[in-house]
């Protein structure tokens, strides 16, 4: 039974162990350690691990390079079988937690450029659990409100974008359902018939049908002391 396992984060240190197993005299060509790479399956372990420890409507917070308590959000549109058709990544800062009104706001292009701008990544460090996190609740519904504001006119063009493509295949399968009407039936033309009908539904589940914003993610500022931030204060304006 497997009790451990060794890796190795860094490139140059990955492909030496490689190297040594390869030319050293023991009977394996297995390395010391595996390489870290992005997509090794220990780092998809390791979220489910770490997602499993979260309770009902729980997200982490961490440390990061930002300068004010900031939430990281998903924003998702799906469509009527459930699945995304389109995805925003937003930010939504409170310089000030007594002031929670009109927050900024900010997009980004993906999930990974999101986390670089607050600072989370790989080089992060953890000085300790961080405390008073009581405080930060209240920041959760108005980042997800700025968002979903925010979200409108993206959300609006992605559902445009998409509704145009669903009118180009219901076009289509009109078109191929007139041509079968106009046909001698037959078994040939019953199959067709079928496949049109089968595509017809499948065209109307694609139609956009609900849009989600999921907080993921709060992140404090490095050199904040966690005691900085005061429950009664924020409780007072919220």
């Amino acid at each position: 039974m497997l009790t451990s396992f060794k890796l190795a984060t860094g490139r140059a240190r990955a492909a030496q162990l490689l190297r040594d197993a390869l030319t050293d005299a023991s009977d394996s060509s297995w390395p010391e350690a595996h390489y870290l790479g992005p997509l090794h399956p220990v780092l998809d372990w390791a979220a489910d691990r770490a997602l499993a420890m979260l309770g009902r409507n729980e997200i982490y917070v961490v440390r990061g390079r930002v300068d004010s308590p900031t939430v990281l959000l998903c924003g998702s549109l799906t469509d009527r079988r459930g699945q995304v058709v389109a995805v925003s990544w937003v930010g939504v800062e409170f310089p000030g937690p007594a002031n929670l009104a009109m927050p900024p706001v900010t997009l980004y292009e993906s999930s990974s450029e999101m986390l670089r701008a607050a600072g989370v990544g790989e080089r992060m460090s953890n000085p300790g659990p961080v405390t008073g996190v009581d405080a930060l609740k209240s920041l959760i519904a108005p980042a997800v409100e700025a968002a979903e504001a925010q979200l409108d006119l993206t959300m609006d063009h992605a559902r445009e974008s998409v509704a145009e493509r669903i009118e180009h295949w219901s076009e289509q399968n009109t078109q191929w359902r007139d041509e079968a009407d106009a046909l001698v039936a037959s078994e040939s033309l019953r199959r067709h018939w079928a496949g049109v009908a089968e595509r017809q539904r499948l065209v109307e589940q694609m139609a956009p049908d609900r849009r989600l914003v999921r907080p993921l993610l709060v992140v404090v500022p490095e050199g904040t002391a966690p005691e900085d931030v005061a429950p009664e204060e924020v409780d007072e304006e919220a």
